[in-house]
């Protein structure tokens, strides 16, 4: 590991130390992150039936045996079976009374899988494939057009959402097409900073080792705060574990230390809420180390049954380590309304309706409507332009939703929405564990060293004559530089203690 060169690095760059030394222990105990296996992908299972009709040689029998050969097929329905069969058909119930003509892909003839004419093979071999490629997303302040973003960093934000392009706070109000329509938001901190779209997001497995080093170093730190013995405990297991040269360790260690002088630890055995109050506002940090898309999840159900139980919306903010709700003071709560809200009954429903208005599933949706032969990516052996795609899509989209929210492609979207960008397994199960776990509640007068990051996305993205870096330093140096030294006095003050008990 490279060797720090300030006594006091700012949260951002400890984190990125932890997260380079735990990365390379996982390395070296061969561990891997663990693969999400989406189970029953029905668009591709839809492509693969029509592949099949085509031969004209298997039954639906056979063909339901065949996919269920796959893993990821290995526990398919056959009653969702037979819905992907029928939609082939004809569409699905919505759409085969009208446009059996146009969707109808396969039909069976003596109990064996057909296709209709000869046109759905040629269509089959132009569009057969599942990679997609994102879009590019049009950003419009009333007639004005302010730039473009990534279309899978506009699947992340919820409608009211405000980020920042090309140095203007814009707030989220509608999207159609490939259009995102904004209105500005004049002295607003953003929710969502644009930079996040281009950082690798912290994965579960990772955030899990990340949790066992945090629970570790808080007990060695309580055993020094206890009975002042084993100063070097903590560092030493850090050198010894995960490689960190002298300076890194302490630059670790004074980090820790602070975070205990203002507030606590986050460990694997509690579960930390920060309360900060910044003027009008109530800033709640949720210390929730499960991943970024975890925590993007988690945030959604908590925001969607928080509007339920105190109106208004929730500000938002997303981070690796947890997130953060910035509340007025009609939202604020305490500890067991907060118990409340996080409660396992209910999460995937409480999501669904945090969704039906974001643009997540809808343009997920186009993914799979391609994928599952619905929405054609060629025709006539031309490729057809984004917005042509995009507004067949959503025109299908509103009708299913509509009329039939248990289309198979329609629940292929929003799984893939909840399992690639959203990570609602790993959501759901720490609602299940931290029901058990005894919940920690803290207000502070300023923001915790191991909050500073959450913080600060919002700060980092307004600043625009100042380098960011080195306003988030000298930010972070006004909060917290008279403790610089805290973690040396308190290790001498441990070391005095135990000098004093051999005395004795």
């Amino acid at each position: 590991m490279g060797e720090t060169s300030r006594g006091l690095l700012v949260a951002s760059n400890i984190n990125d130390l932890v997260e380079c030394a735990v990365t390379a222990r996982m390395m070296e105990r061969r561990e891997l992150e663990p693969v999400k296996i989406h189970d029953d992908p029905l668009d591709v299972l839809a492509q693969h039936l029509v592949g099949l009709a085509i031969f004209e040689s298997v039954t639906p029998d056979e063909a339901y045996a065949l996919v269920r050969r796959s893993y990821p097929f290995r526990n398919l329905d056959r009653k969702m079976f037979d819905r992907v069969v029928r939609y082939l058909e004809g569409g699905g119930n919505s759409l085969e009374k009208v446009y059996r003509e146009v969707f109808g892909k396969v039909v069976i003839v003596d109990g064996v899988l057909k296709i209709p004419k000869p046109k759905v093979a040629r269509e089959f071999y132009q569009n057969v494939g599942t990679i997609s490629t994102d879009q590019m997303i049009q950003v419009k302040l009333k007639r004005r057009n302010l730039g473009q973003v990534e279309e899978s960093f506009m699947k992340r934000l919820r409608i009211g959402d405000v980020f920042v392009l090309n140095g203007r706070c814009v707030r989220l109000v509608k999207t159609e097409l490939l259009v995102a329509k904004v209105v500005e938001a004049k002295s607003t901190l953003p929710t969502v900073p644009r930079w996040n779209a281009n950082k690798m997001p912290l994965a579960s497995g990772l955030a899990a080792e990340v949790t066992r080093l945090r629970t570790e170093v808080a007990r060695l730190l309580d055993q020094v705060k206890s009975t002042g013995a084993g100063g070097h405990d903590a560092e030493d297991w850090l050198a010894k574990n995960y490689g960190l040269s002298k300076d890194n360790t302490a630059a670790v260690m004074r980090h820790f230390w602070l975070q205990a002088e203002v507030s606590a630890i986050p460990t694997a055995n509690s579960f930390l809420i920060e309360r900060c109050p910044d003027g009008a506002l109530r800033h709640y940090f949720f210390h929730s180390l499960i991943g970024r898309s975890a925590n993007d999840a988690l945030s959604r159900i908590i925001a969607q049954r928080l509007q339920q139980v105190k109106g208004g919306n929730a500000l938002v903010t997303i981070d690796d380590y947890g997130f953060m709700f910035s509340l007025r003071d009609f939202q604020d709560m305490e500890l067991a309304e907060w118990q409340q809200l996080f409660r396992r009954e209910g999460a995937e429903d409480a999501l669904r309706l945090a969704l039906e208005e974001a643009s997540l599933v809808k343009w997920q949706f186009r993914v799979a409507a391609q994928t599952g032969l619905m929405v054609p990516r060629r025709v006539h052996g031309k490729e057809r332009g984004s917005r042509s795609l995009q507004w067949s899509s959503e025109i299908i989209f509103n009708v299913l939703r509509q009329y039939e929210p248990d289309h198979p492609l329609l629940i292929e979207a929003y799984k893939e929405a909840t399992l690639r960008f959203l990570d609602l397994p790993r959501a759901v199960e720490f609602l299940h564990l931290v029901a058990d776990l005894p919940w920690d509640l803290k207000t502070t007068d300023r923001v915790s060293p191991f909050s500073f990051g959450m913080y600060v996305t919002k700060i980092k993205e307004t600043m625009s004559l100042e380098d960011p870096e080195a306003t988030i330093e000298r930010l972070y140096h006004e909060m917290y530089g008279s403790q610089a030294e805290l973690g040396a006095t308190i290790e001498r003050q441990a070391i005095a203690v135990r000098m004093a008990k051999a005395t004795v």
